[in-house]
């Protein structure tokens, strides 16, 4: 009998949606896409999006399917220990290379606009320490400390929105569809492959682990539908505020826009308080990716232990893979999406096909 406290409900487990989603894209999705298209990128975004929804449908039924307990012990039911181990590899080497950028991502992020004086290995080292006591809890509180944080970020977008609205200069998106063809669809296919991260989020567990698993579908499509929907307004807004001139200029061009917010000007820099949405989902994604791989490792008495020697490792390889900030741009923006395509996208692609058309039932 599973405690209250321990349940996983419909409502956040469709929230990972929304705050791995917006993750993905700040400082690394929507700055590719800004600086491939410009502001095309408000139009590639909208394909991208539409595109992205229906591969949704693919991870969706694995969700709905598994019978197993996440996405690792389906592989080796369907596939056997050999070719089932193989595939959870590339899986778990993307996602540590995953945590990593996003890890990297955020502490850069607030050490250029918050902690100058800092240096980045530390605030990473201060952020792992705090992932580690989180990812040594059970899911169940990850996923309402991620739920905390959505409806933080909900507020504040709302907010931001409304503060900004007369900062707005709809000229600034004009004229659309001047950049390549070939730029465009690199953008859509930045913001498809990038969208994978955050749908393979839901796989941690399965819907027959939800206890209100009759809402799940409604919600879950509600959290998809409204997250894309706010991260193309994400994208437009930044075109609306900086221009074509500025967008592909600066690292965070969200948070540049937030320093024009209209309200509270009595309140100096109150684009840190408004900024707080960008880190807390990448910190939400940052302890899904970290739970992720505290499931890939053996089950046993010391499993709470697995968070810290987890970010141990993780520290010491993301300060040998990114020495400085231009290291890890150039190296996201020639290999994030391809990391993605093969690490998530086709061992989820095989284990979709062997689930939906070769597999009548699992135990």
């Amino acid at each position: 009998m599973v405690a209250e406290s321990e349940k996983l409900y419909a409502s956040s487990i469709s929230m990972v949606i929304s705050s791995c989603l917006l993750a993905t894209f700040f400082g690394i999705g929507s700055y590719i896409m800004y600086n491939l298209s410009y502001q095309d990128a408000f139009v590639a975004a909208i394909i991208g999006a539409f595109i992205s929804c229906i591969f949704f449908k693919l991870f969706y039924y694995i969700f709905k399917n598994n019978e197993k307990a996440n996405i690792f012990e389906l592989s080796k039911a369907l596939f056997g220990n050999l070719i089932g181990n193989i595939l959870n590899f590339f899986m778990l080497i993307a996602i540590v290379l995953i945590l990593c950028s996003i890890l990297f991502n955020l502490a850069s992020f607030l050490n250029l606009e918050y902690l100058p004086d800092s240096p980045i290995n530390l605030l990473e080292a201060i952020l792992l320490l705090t992932l580690s006591y989180v990812c040594s809890k059970s899911l169940s509180t990850i996923l309402k400390v991620n739920q905390i944080f959505v409806f933080i970020c909900f507020f504040n977008i709302i907010l931001n929105v409304i503060g900004l609205f007369p900062k707005f200069e709809f000229r600034n998106i004009e004229p659309l569809l001047v950049t390549s063809s070939t730029n465009i669809i690199k953008s859509i296919f930045t913001y498809v492959v990038l969208s994978f991260v955050s749908y393979f989020m839901i796989l941690l567990t399965n819907k027959k682990s939800i206890a209100d698993k009759d809402q799940i579908d409604k919600r879950m499509k509600l959290s998809l539908l409204c997250t894309n929907i706010i991260l193309v307004g994400i994208i437009l807004l930044a075109i609306l505020l900086l221009g074509k001139e500025y967008i592909a200029l600066f690292r965070f061009p969200e948070y540049i826009g937030l320093k024009q917010f209209g309200l509270f000007n009595m309140v100096e820099r109150i684009e840190n308080v408004l900024s707080l949405q960008l880190y807390f989902n990448a910190f939400s994604l940052l302890m899904f990716l970290i739970y992720y791989i505290k499931l890939f490792l053996p089950q046993g008495k010391y499993v709470k232990f697995y968070p810290f020697i987890i970010t141990f490792f993780v520290y010491f390889l993301t300060n040998l893979l990114f020495k400085d900030t231009m290291t890890f741009i150039s190296l996201v923006e020639k290999h994030f999406g391809y990391v993605i395509l093969i690490g998530i996208m086709i061992p989820v692609t095989l284990i979709y096909i062997k689930l939906h058309f070769f597999t009548k039932s699992l135990k």
